[in-house]
């Protein structure tokens, strides 16, 4: 029969649908469902996994977990009843690759309800730097290393403008006490956090949020070697060495900490009310800018 006679088959059957997820299960349920699966009650950390034979420097690949493995083990866990490496269990983000509305809404549970724990400030902002609108709903961060601090460098500060949802950072006490290792000062700092608090600021009042943007930096009460020791040795790297007669005091070390958590707090006041100075003095300049003109 010629192409042009053949008959065009005519069907009353409805199409078939794309995911029963989305046609079948309200949407409350499927948030409180996304919830139980995705909210975890640990920090997931943001590892990364440096590609080897490859020529040149290669970049790192980061990726997010909840299990405890090594970078050189790829897919691998360590399990401490055999004491060797077995394939790592089935990832929950694989949740995320369903279709585009689970995907759309488990990620804003993934990043939005979970804390983030990064050993460093530059695995944070490689991490950031992959592709995926995702990770913009993140607003717990926590860094929990003590060395390499990267807080007195702009292009860290420069690297979390994007997360607008961002309610919390937290640091330890050693990156930020005057008396340990150097850190970025007070007066430094608040230069460098007028950008986030801009962003912050603006964002929290687009979402009608009572938070104020001053919360946002977290001081955790970690070991302080140079606050909770009470001799007279300067604990300052490189120079400084360890305390001869080590004597610590718990009391005054939790004082120190208030007194660090305030300070750290002031200087956001600061520098958040300076970032509301400019914005009210910005109209009257472009005022004066048409006048002249």
């Amino acid at each position: 029969m010629p192409k042009h006679k053949v008959p065009v088959s005519i069907t009353n059957i409805p199409p078939t649908s794309t995911c029963f997820l989305t046609d079948l299960i309200p949407p409350e349920i499927r948030d409180r469902t996304l919830r139980q699966l995705l909210i975890k009650r640990s920090p997931i950390v943001i590892r990364y996994i440096r590609p080897r034979g490859t020529p040149g420097e290669p970049e790192n690949r980061y990726y997010i977990s909840t299990h405890r493995e090594h970078p050189h083990h790829p897919g691998y866990v360590h399990d401490r009843a055999k004491h060797r490496w077995v394939p790592s269990p089935l990832r929950f983000t694989a949740l995320l690759q369903t279709c585009k509305l689970i995907n759309t809404e488990a990620t804003q549970v993934l990043y939005g309800s979970n804390e983030f724990s990064v050993c460093d400030e530059e695995t944070l902002m490689g991490f950031l730097k992959m592709p995926g609108a995702g990770k913009l709903a993140i607003q717990k961060v926590r860094i929990t290393g003590y060395y390499f601090s990267m807080l007195d460098r702009p292009t860290f500060w420069n690297s979390v403008l994007p997360l607008t949802n961002l309610r919390t950072i937290t640091i330890a006490h050693s990156r930020l006490c005057e008396r340990s290792f150097p850190r970025v000062s007070l007066e430094e700092l608040q230069r460098l956090v007028m950008p986030l608090m801009k962003s912050l600021s603006a964002s929290y009042d687009m979402q009608g949020l009572t938070a104020s943007p001053v919360d946002v930096l977290q001081v955790q009460a970690d070991f302080c070697e140079a606050c909770n020791c009470t001799c007279e040795v300067r604990h300052k790297w490189p120079n400084g060495g360890k305390c001869p007669k080590p004597s610590t005091d718990r009391l005054a070390f939790d004082e120190r900490h208030v007194e660090l958590v305030r300070s750290v707090k002031g200087t956001l006041e600061n520098s958040l009310r300076r970032v509301n100075l400019d914005s009210e003095q910005q109209p009257k300049k472009a005022v004066r800018r048409r006048l002249r003109g």
